[in-house]
């Protein structure tokens, strides 16, 4: 990890309260806080966003829909009643911290789904 990225993540663990987890724990927070802040710029729990440990390499996972980032059904279910129209975004994040790119690596990603 480079070190720009690296005092980027200590700010990010900082600010976020989240110094005692592991580094990689830390950067996989910080890349779904990146990637979904993004398209999604209101403010947001980043956790909502982590899938855990062993979910098929894939460290993060968001539904936007018409301008909301969904967490729970009952939420969904409130956006279908009141909108006619639907605008799905789905985000599905896979953080490394190497810095060469494995094409390999992508091609698991998205042999998934």
């Amino acid at each position: 990890m480079d070190v720009v990225t690296q005092s980027l993540l200590k700010e990010f663990s900082e600010s976020q309260k989240i110094e005692n987890q592991s580094e990689s724990d830390k950067f996989e927070a910080f890349v779904n806080y990146i990637v979904v802040s993004d398209l999604y710029p209101e403010e947001f729990d980043f956790s909502i966003i982590a899938t855990g440990k062993g979910e098929f390499g894939i460290d993060g996972v968001a539904v936007i829909v018409n301008d909301v980032l969904v967490d729970d059904e009952e939420q969904l279910e409130d956006i279908i009643v009141h909108n006619s129209t639907l605008q799905v975004q789905f985000l599905f994040v896979q953080s490394k911290t190497s810095s060469s790119f494995d094409s390999g690596d992508m091609s698991k990603f998205f042999r998934r789904f």
